[in-house]
């Protein structure tokens, strides 16, 4: 019996007493391990899929940035990009595991709700303006009290859902995607000089005139910070984590564009003055370079300079022709969405 016990725990003694091929024994156990390391993956990227995107989370590992980074800054990137994605090998072939950032994945019922309390508040305030028949005159108490408050429903609806799903600690996350120290200098050269740009090159090809209005400089900081959280600091990683860098700009685009609508209807507004065609040139315009200040700064800082500086431009040098402005609108909105790049989509719609 000791003899046959110890045959046993020899391989090839073993497969000779069971008259099997130890050739096959071998390619079994191979198998057996490829199997087996493939599972251990795949249960791995489940597992931390389920942990980031749990409910019951702490409010630490839901709430705070600095849970996903460590000492070293450098991590930012890695957890503000569209998916995370790890490798291993199985069998000699590669399996790989695509973990979502559970912060910007998109959900469809938060986005419904993010664009149904953005609309609603704005379009509710803009929409008396219209009702009432006002004409836009900012030193009028009742216009002021209706345009104003309407500005903020974008930001107003992002703090509102990220309360609603994270409590203090989401709305202090999305505080701190204001992120100066992220915006690189050439980021703050193109949010800086693109507008300033665009309208030099119209002032070369059409007469313009200038105009400084001191109130409506000193009220970009609210203009932006009401717009701003909402746009880019909480719409834009979602739609560019769903649909990818360029396609995820243009729906932001559109949308931003859309919700200015009412506006169209109140006589002497900005909207009103520039025409529908020259309205979308522009936008689609600001809109392609938003897009490239984020994918560079992913920081709400960048956003919020592009705008400012925007609003600031447009006030102060009113280019006269019509024609000459919408074609530079477009020609630089066709060559920025050309030239976006960025990650592709990251994950897929979850309701």
């Amino acid at each position: 019996m000791d003899g046959l016990h110890s045959d046993l725990g020899n391989p090839e003694k073993t497969c000779a007493l069971a008259d099997v091929p130890i050739a096959q024994v071998l390619e079994d156990l191979r198998a057996r391990q490829s199997t087996d390391t493939e599972h251990s993956v795949r249960l791995l990227a489940t597992t931390s899929s389920k942990l980031l995107s749990n409910p019951h989370r702490t409010e630490r590992s839901r709430g705070d940035p600095s849970f996903a980074r460590g000492p070293d800054q450098g991590q930012d990137r890695l957890r503000e990009s569209p998916a995370w994605t790890t490798a291993a090998t199985s069998g000699g072939k590669p399996v790989t595991a695509v973990m979502p950032d559970s912060e910007f994945e998109w959900q469809r019922t938060e986005v419904a709700e993010f664009l149904g309390l953005a609309f609603g508040a704005t379009w509710a305030m803009h929409g008396a303006l219209v009702l009432t028949g006002a004409e836009f005159d900012l030193g009028s108490p009742s216009v002021l009290a209706l345009y104003v408050p309407g500005l903020a429903g974008p930001s107003l609806a992002a703090f509102a859902v990220q309360a609603r799903r994270s409590g203090r600690a989401g709305v202090r996350q999305l505080l701190e995607r204001v992120r100066w120290r992220r915006v690189r200098r050439s980021t703050a050269a193109i949010a800086i000089g693109s507008q300033l740009a665009m309208t030099g090159a119209s002032a070369a090809l059409g007469r313009v005139t200038v105009s400084v209005d001191p109130a409506l400089i000193a009220a970009q900081g609210y203009v932006v910070a009401a717009e701003e959280f909402g746009w880019r600091g909480w719409l834009w990683p979602r739609a560019a984590h769903r649909f990818g860098t360029r396609v995820g700009t243009a729906f932001v685009t559109l949308v931003w564009g859309l919700w200015h609508l009412p506006m169209f209807a109140v006589a002497d507004s900005s909207q009103a003055r520039d025409g529908l065609l020259q309205f979308t040139a522009a936008i689609a315009a600001w809109g392609a370079l938003h897009g490239h200040v984020q994918t560079r700064s992913q920081s709400v800082a960048a956003a919020m300079l592009l705008h400012a500086v925007t609003n600031m431009t447009v006030s102060t040098f009113e280019v006269r022709s019509a024609t000459v402005l919408t074609g530079v609108y477009t020609t630089v909105a066709v060559v920025a969405f050309a030239l976006l790049r960025g990650p592709a989509a990251g994950g897929s719609a979850a309701s």
